[in-house]
């Protein structure tokens, strides 16, 4: 899972340096394992169901 967001972070840092601050770095991180977090909710939900 976190993979995903070291890459991520890189990207941003590296192409688009789009964290002016550690609370906009902190901020997107929360914000990409939240998404990661209900995706895999929603997995387990599906597997539940079926």
């Amino acid at each position: 899972m976190m993979g995903g967001v070291g890459k991520e972070l890189k990207r941003r840092t590296k192409v688009v340096e789009a964290f002016p601050n550690g609370e906009s770095l902190l901020r997107r991180v929360g914000s990409i394992q939240l998404i990661k977090a209900s995706r895999i909710a929603f997995i387990i939900r599906i597997r539940r169901v079926l």
